[in-house]
């Protein structure tokens, strides 16, 4: 007589394990745009809910150097019914600690839209991307909203079920660097010694031989390599100067050492760019072939 409560008490408790679960949201991992290059017109960039960024011309560039990844939760609820998400606020503006703003235009969805369907189990997958707008003169920083809800609504039964969950939106964002070559380094015309020796361009502009029987001029006019360092103003920066480069000419290679510049290799932009000198020392055998020497170097700026 009691084998059928006993059964219809055994059947609720397994219909329970396998979908009775609350409905719910997790979050798999936040929405980060990575770290950005923003020209001082600014622009705008999309992240597609696959995680790739797409720039809008070349205004907005990734830096490649932090991760990118597109907003991704795990929903829960009844197996085989419907549910519709929204996002609030729709368009979040993402602030960095000075008050600077940047805003979200939109949000993109998968192909299906912002409408989906929950597997046998009750489970399913939601990834978002959004278009990022960067206004103009943008500060440096890191920029982020963390009070972003992904709202889901489930559909089918009795009446609708409204769910919540908070996730995070964030960018970092660096001015673009400009860097312009106005002159080359130029050792002038020299004689060469009985020795093997140096003769040195500094980056302040003077010129000078070393040692008795070293090189030393004998016409032209020597002077550093100049260049033009521009960007928003207090954008920190980092110059790379090389260890040391060779010259070719008609003779044996001729080495180029002990590159060295006018300005601090670490500081902030000023106001109207850095303008900058680079010098060095050239280091010429005894007795070296006549003829004209040349060679290149680089200097390249990067953000410390």
């Amino acid at each position: 007589m009691f084998r059928i409560p006993i059964a219809t008490l055994l059947l609720f408790a397994l219909s329970g394990s396998l979908w009775g679960q609350a409905p719910s949201i997790r979050v798999i991992q936040d929405m980060h745009f990575g770290e950005l290059l923003a020209a001082e017109q600014g622009g705008g960039i999309t992240l597609t809910p696959e995680g790739i960024l797409v720039p809008y011309g070349m205004a907005i560039q990734a830096t490649g150097r932090s991760p990118v990844q597109e907003a991704r939760f795990t929903l829960t609820g009844p197996p085989n019914s419907r549910f519709r998400f929204t996002l609030n606020p729709p368009t979040p503006h993402l602030t960095e600690p000075r008050g600077a703003r940047i805003r979200i235009q939109s949000f993109h969805y998968p192909a299906a839209g912002n409408e989906g369907v929950f597997d046998a189990q009750g489970q399913a997958t939601v990834r978002l991307g959004a278009k990022l707008d960067i206004p103009a003169d943008a500060p440096s920083g890191t920029y982020a909203m963390r009070q972003v809800s992904l709202q889901v609504t489930l559909l089918d039964g009795e009446g609708s079920r409204n769910l919540s969950q908070e996730f995070t939106i964030s960018a970092r964002i660096r001015p673009t660097l400009r860097l312009v070559n106005l002159a080359s380094l130029d050792f002038g015309s020299l004689i060469p010694g009985a020795t093997t020796g140096r003769y040195t361009v500094t980056a302040g502009g003077g010129a000078r031989g070393e040692g008795a029987g070293g090189p030393r001029q004998f016409k032209g006019n020597p002077h550093p390599a100049e260049f033009l360092l521009s960007g928003s103003m207090g954008t920190c920066y980092s110059i790379d100067l090389p260890q040391k480069v060779v010259l070719r000419g008609p003779g044996a290679l001729i080495e180029i050492q002990d590159f060295h510049c006018n300005v601090p290799l670490q500081a902030n932009v000023p106001a109207g760019g850095l303008r900058f000198q680079v010098g060095a020392s050239l280091l010429i055998p005894a007795l070296q072939e006549p003829g004209l020497y040349q060679g290149t170097f680089t200097v390249s700026v990067d953000y410390p």
